[in-house]
């Protein structure tokens, strides 16, 4: 790998996640996906917390009772 520096500005937050992220299914067996991912980060608000969290609630309200396959881990950077 090689080290890049980032610089955010206001308003500006950096997303990492894993699959299971994009991948948690509902019901129908079809995926959360990238889509989903990116209009929940967009509609979010600013911040890292707030990112998390909406994001966090669109996947349990899209999976709704059917349990994850995979973890779920999401992590997000904002400036202050």
């Amino acid at each position: 790998y090689k080290d890049s520096p980032v610089r955010l500005l206001p308003g500006e937050t950096l997303l990492f996640y894993t699959d299971g992220l994009t991948d948690a299914a509902n019901a129908d067996g079809e995926a959360y996906g990238m889509e989903r991912l990116t209009q929940a980060a967009r509609s979010s608000g600013t911040g890292a917390k707030a990112t998390v969290a909406a994001i966090v609630e669109e996947v349990r309200n899209f999976a709704g009772v059917t349990r994850p396959f995979d973890d779920l881990t999401i992590i997000a950077i904002s400036p202050k």
